[in-house]
């Protein structure tokens, strides 16, 4: 897959080609360029004698990487991105969208400047497997996240271990998420009865006995 972006005064593109793949649109992707589906950005293809262009309408939306050497993710966002993403996959099965067919490269995953809501690229010649790419979504989150936020780095770690894992799938990520929440629950309990631990410190500790169990099996 090759990217590129085209801005004029008018609009922002993101442009996605295969090199050796010039084939018309099928019915399927006809569909997908004609519907407006929440989450999914608007795209239009185009032929040209050498490739065959998917052209995205980014608008006034910003990638995931985009002034990630300023900010750092914290534990909140983190969760937001992999709901986002899970939110726009249930809703893309009302399409019968092929999870292969989602582009989750942290360059082309985009936000609302003007919201939460969060954009991926629909790419009907991606065919490739969703969790081996959100094991490179959690690569780019070790290393842009905060570090002084305990939480985000225990969460952020065994997502991408979870990841790694043959044979897991979504839920087993969500699962995460869930504990993760409950961790939270037990840190605000843990102050309000004086004690000090945070969300984080229970959350690693939790996330070592975890890999010390999988390792014993």
């Amino acid at each position: 897959m090759e990217g590129k972006y085209y801005e004029t005064m008018q609009k922002k593109e993101l442009i996605l080609w295969e090199k050796d793949v010039n084939d018309g649109p099928g019915f399927y992707t006809e569909m997908l360029s004609r519907n407006r589906i929440l989450g999914i950005l608007p795209f239009t293809v185009e032929e040209t004698e050498e490739k065959l262009q998917y052209r995205y309408d980014i608008g006034t939306k910003y990638a995931l990487t985009e002034g990630r050497e300023y900010t750092k993710m914290s534990h909140t966002q983190i969760e937001k991105l992999l709901r986002g993403i899970v939110d726009i996959i249930e809703r893309g099965r009302e399409y019968l969208i092929d999870k292969k067919d989602y582009v989750l490269s942290p360059e082309y995953i985009f936000l609302a400047t003007d919201s939460d809501q969060l954009y991926l690229c629909c790419y009907p010649l991606l065919q490739k497997d969703l969790i081996q790419q959100l094991t490179g979504v959690f690569e780019y989150l070790l290393s842009n996240i905060d570090y002084k936020d305990l939480a985000a780095v225990g969460m952020a770690y065994e997502l991408y271990m979870k990841s790694k894992q043959s044979g897991s799938g979504l839920s087993d990520l969500l699962e995460i998420l869930e504990r993760n929440r409950e961790e939270k629950d037990e840190a605000v309990q843990a102050r309000e009865s004086g004690e000090e631990k945070s969300a984080g410190e229970i959350g690693i500790q939790k996330n070592f006995e975890n890999t010390g169990e999988e390792t014993e099996r």
